[in-house]
């Protein structure tokens, strides 16, 4: 899985964002927050 989920990073298909950066992100739909604590 941990695989995919590099590819997807590199490829751009997806983006990588951390804690201290969720309130810059656009509030009109075009993000999904995915919280993948365990």
């Amino acid at each position: 899985m941990a695989g995919f989920m590099i590819e997807d990073l590199e490829s751009g298909k997806v983006r990588q964002f951390h804690w201290n950066e969720v309130e810059d992100l656009l509030c009109d739909g075009s993000a999904t927050l995915l919280d993948v604590r365990t």
